[in-house]
């Protein structure tokens, strides 16, 4: 957070780096729900590691691989919590798209996805 204030006080200063960098405000492992399915229907989840930054929100299968996604921040319509009844599953939520399948995901605690949802 102190660097994200920093790179904005300092945008008006055209010798400092500007928003342009991405700055990374949040990153760790949650659950995902493929986007696939697994065979009899079965809905398939899978642990991603998440970044979110200033520009976008990626996840990759572990930390320093390649992100598997990369969603713009300014494509995501919408996050919202979701209730517990709709996977059996605790702490989900899911990020609205236009045009896209949502993206379900699991915060490994009410903490978690509640900043996540807030960020």
């Amino acid at each position: 957070m102190r660097q994200f204030l920093e790179i904005i006080s300092a945008s008006s200063n055209p010798g400092h780096r500007t928003l342009d960098s991405p700055v990374i405000l949040k990153e760790g492992v949650m659950i995902k729900r493929a986007q696939g399915r697994k065979r009899f229907g079965r809905k398939n989840f899978k642990q991603r590691y998440f970044r979110l930054t200033t520009q976008d929100l990626t996840y990759s299968k572990t930390k320093g691989k390649e992100p598997l996604c990369c969603i713009p921040l300014d494509q995501i319509l919408a996050v919202e919590r979701l209730q517990e009844d709709s996977f059996k599953m605790k702490n989900m939520f899911q990020i609205v798209q236009p045009e896209q399948r949502a993206l379900y995901i699991q915060a490994n605690n009410c903490v978690e996805e509640k900043e996540k949802r807030m960020d």
